[in-house]
């Protein structure tokens, strides 16, 4: 069995994905970076792990993913709380010598003041890691990445500063995602949650009488956020996640209750 995540080695992804490895019910071989989320989700069709983020505590939910669990039949085992400690990497010694950062946009997005306080232009990359390792590749001088301190190893690059994110505590959770039925994997801790999408009928009152089953079975919901569901004219559905188990009376008759309520419900995972 393999984990697949997004990016080069030395990514946030993948060491978060480094980290899970321990948490896992089978044996991992490898843990490989893929060009893109695409990429990911493919390799879990064909039966391994994906290990991708999913929202930032800062910059927001990575639309990208959400989408996908539109279009293929897998599920959430788990998630990992991953801390992102940003870092300035250069060829340079001297961050007065830089005018120009490349990184992923949301890491560029979660270090926009610290750039803008150093006069430093921020330069959209692919991935992070990635962006390190061109700049090493490239030799590319008067440049920085935005990234990890492992990425500063894997090539050869200097740190010129430390945790330069904008926010203290900035947090990106990550989803571990298989093919729905390969039951051989599963992932500790568990974190007593349900992650679902639905679309509310649209009625006066439509989503309230969804929302009002939270309610009335006693269920905390955690996260909702309305996404666009491309099937229709502005269709909107509602990415949501509860706590509880779908081994307790009151979620298995709230969801009942919701799915009769709505034109489109779907479970990504109970975890």
């Amino acid at each position: 069995m393999k984990i697949y995540y997004q990016g080069e080695p030395g990514s946030y992804s993948h060491l978060a994905s480094k980290n899970i490895v321990s948490h896992l019910s089978v044996d991992i071989e490898d843990i490989i970076g893929q060009v893109d989320f695409d990429c990911v989700w493919e390799k879990i069709s064909a039966g391994d792990i994906g290990v991708l983020p999913i929202e930032n505590s800062y910059a927001g939910s990575i639309h990208a993913n959400v989408y996908h669990f539109l279009s293929h039949n897998h599920t959430i085992i788990g998630e990992y709380d991953f801390e992102v400690q940003h870092c300035l990497l250069s060829l340079e010694d001297d961050i007065s010598n830089i005018s120009e950062a490349y990184s992923h946009h949301q890491a560029l997005s979660q270090t926009h003041q610290y750039l803008r306080n150093k006069n430093i232009t921020p330069k959209p990359f692919g991935d992070t890691a990635g962006a390190a390792k061109m700049i090493s590749e490239k030799q590319k001088r008067g440049v920085a990445a935005v990234a990890s301190t492992l990425a500063a190893e894997l090539y050869n690059l200097n740190i010129l500063d430390e945790n330069i994110q904008d926010q203290e505590g900035n947090t990106t959770k990550f989803l571990i995602v298989i093919k729905k039925g390969n039951d051989e994997i599963s992932y500790t801790p568990t974190k007593n949650k349900i992650s679902f999408l639905f679309e509310s009928n649209h009625i006066p009152g439509g989503l309230y009488n969804c929302l009002e089953v939270f309610s009335k079975y006693s269920i905390n919901m955690t996260k909702i956020e309305s996404i666009p569901l491309g099937t229709g004219h502005f269709t909107y559905g509602f990415w949501t996640t509860i706590e509880g188990s779908l081994n307790d009376t009151n979620v298995q008759e709230a969801l009942d209750d919701l799915q009769a309520k709505s034109q489109f419900f779907k479970i990504l995972g109970a975890y």
